[in-house]
């Protein structure tokens, strides 16, 4: 049996105490409304954050993977809050812990207050072949 995993690690530099402190309380919170049976929850998955350079940077990553849109809309959200002239953005890696065709992408998105732009590696490959295959 083969595992697949989610991977990604970025940082949100320079933050001040106040916007670490929206972070840090919207990701209990996210933790405390998985733990609630009965509830609607956001799934970051197993994102991790910590602190970094005396606590004004934050490294948030993953081993295992997580819901990437919930993971983007909360940085979004972050953005709207905190920094609406500004923008974040990661790269995530899918693998497998076997060597299995297809089992392998990954992708990267470009966050602001106001727009996602996404792009992944199947459909950079789907684009590319369905343009080839056009002009034979």
């Amino acid at each position: 049996m083969a595992n697949n995993y989610q991977q990604y690690s970025f940082m949100i530099n320079s933050l001040t105490s106040t916007e670490i402190t929206w972070l840090e309380t919207k990701f209990d919170e996210i933790d405390k409304s998985n733990d609630d049976p009965s509830g609607e929850h956001t799934d970051i998955g197993s994102t991790e954050i910590e602190r970094r350079d005396d606590g004004a940077d934050l490294w948030l990553y993953a081993e295992e993977g997580a819901d990437l849109e919930s993971l983007v809309d909360l940085l979004q959200d972050f953005l709207k809050k905190n920094r609406p002239d500004s923008y974040l953005g990661f790269e995530w890696a899918n693998t497998c812990s076997k060597m299995r065709l297809d089992e392998f992408s990954g992708g990267a998105v470009f966050i602001t207050a106001d727009k996602t732009d996404w792009v992944s590696t199947y459909d950079f490959l789907e684009t590319k072949r369905k343009a080839f295959e056009a002009v034979k």
